[in-house]
């Protein structure tokens, strides 16, 4: 499977009462209510991929564009995931580990936590 990309088109449903994005595939297309396909067109989401990746990266965006919850849209986008399992390269459907960063106060007390501990300057100096 190579990466390749699958464009999203309305598949004439109007609305999908139980929150779901209602993927088929057809080939390199990817049929989406249209409600879905709107609200992609409004954020310039044009295939599945981006689909996954706003839906991960910007959930609210996405979210408040289909007139979800967050919660509505995490459900729709698991369901998404176990359609799209050999369909489109595996990164997209593997979800992605967000580096913890910390900045101002709050990484001064992180430093200081690590200062006090001595557990954390060993973790540190193994690194």
């Amino acid at each position: 499977m190579g990466k390749c990309v699958h464009l999203l088109k309305p598949n004439g449903v109007v609305r999908v009462a139980n929150r779901d994005f209602d993927l088929s595939v057809q080939g390199r297309t990817v049929l989406v209510s249209q409600a879905t396909y709107d609200a992609c067109q409004r954020l310039n989401i044009k295939t599945v991929e981006a689909l996954i990746s706003s839906a991960e990266a910007f959930p609210s965006s996405l979210a408040s564009a289909m007139g979800w919850s967050i919660q509505e849209l995490q459900s729709a986008l698991a369901a998404a995931r176990q359609r799209l399992t050999g369909v489109v390269d595996e990164t997209y459907l593997t979800i992605q580990a967000h580096p913890q960063l910390t900045f101002g106060a709050v990484s001064r007390l992180v430093n200081k936590a690590r200062k006090d501990d001595p557990q954390a300057d060993d973790q540190s100096s193994a690194q």
